[in-house]
């Protein structure tokens, strides 16, 4: 029998109620509008209370559909994908919905999932650049998947830095068939400035891009719908 909405949330009552630490790490009240039906998770107050219902004042407003949240809240579904393809939707301070993996729940609700591995340093002409592997089993996605130009329809340049150096790649899901070269590309749709470890993080699902923007580490200039198709660029976890 598969679990519920209102399971999930007494799982998240029932951890509360066994940490009564929970309040003090995390410090925020979520509003979650799950299939629009409100709940409240106050990990702000007291101990910390669950309740169904609107909060009189929320700190973080968390809107997504019955199978997505469950999927979320189990360890099934990564916030950060369900973000950017909008699935879920966030208002207020998005620095809280950082902390959702610290809101606790027994053991009917696991979030336990397996860590995703980082791909190795390329020796090609990345210069010792982590991301000139991503780019390059990306490379490969778009020769023999030309449904990314499709579905995707931008020209993006990643402006990489690392230790003081910075280097330049384009992936143009746009013309032709697709490509991805080292340089910049001034007809760019999209650019996105940021870490080379932050970028592989990125890019394998490791990190979170809302995170790292929110957190000043990704900049994005030009049209800011298309970071949200970034998802469609991750490497597969099996090629890396």
């Amino acid at each position: 029998m598969s679990i519920t909405v209102e399971q999930v949330f007494d799982e998240i009552a029932k951890g509360m109620a066994s940490d009564p630490t929970a309040a003090s790490k995390i410090g925020g009240v979520f509003h979650f509008i799950v299939g629009g039906k409100s709940w409240t998770v106050d990990a702000k107050n007291g101990s910390g209370s669950v309740k169904q219902g609107a909060p009189a004042s929320a700190d973080c407003t968390i809107t997504v559909a019955d199978p997505d949240f469950i999927a979320l809240m189990t360890g099934k579904a990564n916030g950060q994908n369900l973000f950017m393809q909008g699935k879920l939707k966030m208002k207020g301070n998005m620095g809280l919905a950082m902390k959702l993996d610290k809101i606790p729940k027994s053991g009917g609700a696991s979030r336990a999932s397996a860590p995703s591995p980082s791909p190795p340093a390329s020796s090609s002409s990345g210069g010792g650049f982590r991301a000139a592997a991503v780019f390059d089993e990306l490379s490969k996605r778009i020769s023999t998947d030309p449904s990314l130009v499709q579905s995707v329809g931008a020209i993006y340049q990643f402006d990489i830095s690392k230790g003081g150096q910075s280097q330049s790649w384009n992936v143009d899901l746009k013309n032709g068939k697709g490509s991805v070269s080292q340089g910049k590309n001034e007809k760019a749709d999209c650019t996105l400035t940021v870490g080379d470890d932050e970028f592989v993080g990125m890019m394998t699902g490791k990190m979170n891009s809302q995170q790292l923007f929110m957190q000043g580490k990704l900049k994005i200039k030009g049209n800011m719908g298309l970071a949200m198709k970034l998802n469609k660029l991750q490497a597969p976890k099996s090629a890396l």
